[in-house]
């Protein structure tokens, strides 16, 4: 019997791994969990930074809210002897013009000093509303005319229109007369002289509209999302922004416990600016 002769052959096999098991499956594993790692150490770390600037923040608020309260007792011990000396007369010309002033820039200083505060209590939902029944006509009206000797001064002229002489709302007198005073105070800073400023009051089946309108400088259309925001400014170099960022956040807030809306629309164009400051309360069914 002839056996079968030869080498024998021998056959290599290489079996190559899956996809999960190769060397770049490794490398996209390294990467993603340092990726991963990365992002947790990053949230965490910005969540550390913004817990910090809160409580910082809150540490400032509470610093300038015990200051405003020591601020708001000595313009008290102020007002006193001020009304006492117009009151008493008769003072001569001079000294009666220094009194005044005095006078009206004390009635400033407490007005922000008030502010401050009520805008730190709306930050802590602590502000509360005293509502009552009230004209809200008569209301505007008295703020508006307020601004009389400025608009003469300054050759502006104003309209106050309305379509009715008595509205009945429940508000709180005196956190709207801050905001409309805020607001129509707003329109005549922002007013040149011989400009137009118009408070238009339109009632309707459910709600009371409150425009305050002006053609004065305008806002810019990327500043207008963020107006009432806390602590925005616009940037326009020093003119005639002197204010702190907290009037029209402060505004939002009180019309929004009176469960109403504001809303500002602004146009610069060639032929003339227009600014409009729109509040809507609704009325009690």
């Amino acid at each position: 019997m002839t056996g079968f002769g030869g080498e024998a052959a021998i056959l290599h096999i290489k079996v190559k791994p899956p996809f999960w098991g190769t060397v770049w499956a490794y490398c996209l594993y390294v990467l993603f969990t340092g990726g991963l790692i990365f992002l947790l150490a990053r949230f965490f770390i910005l969540r550390s930074l913004l817990r910090r600037d809160k409580e910082l923040t809150q540490l400032k608020l509470n610093f300038f809210t015990n200051i405003s309260h020591e601020i708001r007792t000595h313009l008290s011990l102020i007002f006193g002897p001020v009304e006492k000396l117009i009151l008493q007369g008769p003072v001569d010309v001079e000294n009666a013009k220094e009194l005044q002033i005095i006078k009206k820039s004390s009635n400033s200083l407490l007005q922000l000093v008030n502010e401050l505060m009520d805008f730190r209590k709306a930050e802590t939902g602590n502000l509360r509303l005293h509502v009552a029944e009230d004209n809200i006509v008569s209301t505007l009206y008295e703020i508006y005319n307020s601004f009389y000797d400025q608009s003469v001064s300054r050759n502006i002229t104003t309209d106050f229109i309305t379509s009715a002489d008595n509205i009945q709302l429940y508000f709180d007198r005196v956190q709207l007369e801050k905001v409309f005073f805020n607001l129509i105070h707003n329109a005549f800073k922002f007013t040149y002289d011989g400009g137009c400023i118009k408070v238009i009051i339109e009632e309707k089946k459910d709600t009371v509209t409150i425009t305050i309108a002006d053609n004065g400088k305008g806002i810019a259309p990327e500043n207008l999302e963020n107006l009432f925001k806390n602590y925005f400014q616009e940037n326009d170099y020093g003119k005639q922004n002197t204010g702190y960022g907290i009037g029209l956040a402060l505004a939002k807030s009180i019309i929004e416990l009176h469960k109403g809306s504001i809303i500002v629309e602004s146009e610069i164009l060639p032929d003339g600016n227009s600014t409009s400051f729109q509040v809507t309360l609704k009325k009690r069914d």
